[in-house]
């Protein structure tokens, strides 16, 4: 049985915890960066990118981010 892979639309439903769980399972990590808002982690999942910004002060998850184009996308190409 060949499972269908989780749109980009089907991953923004999940809460943050839930983004992170599926993160952690299927995706492929591909770079460490970061701005002013913190550092951060992009990882490709299936057909579009997932960025993971980080709060290093409280040792937390900011946001799980799906994107596909835009100035996140920009920063990872």
């Amino acid at each position: 049985m060949h499972i269908q892979p989780m749109t980009l639309y089907d991953f923004l439903r999940l809460n943050v915890n839930a983004r992170g769980d599926y993160l952690w399972e299927h995706g492929v990590f591909l770079a460490h960066g970061g701005d002013q808002v913190g550092p951060s982690a992009f990882y490709q999942l299936h057909d579009f990118y997932v960025e993971v910004v980080f709060d290093l002060e409280f040792n937390t998850i900011i946001s799980v981010v799906p994107l596909k184009e835009g100035d996140r996308y920009e920063r990872l190409v």
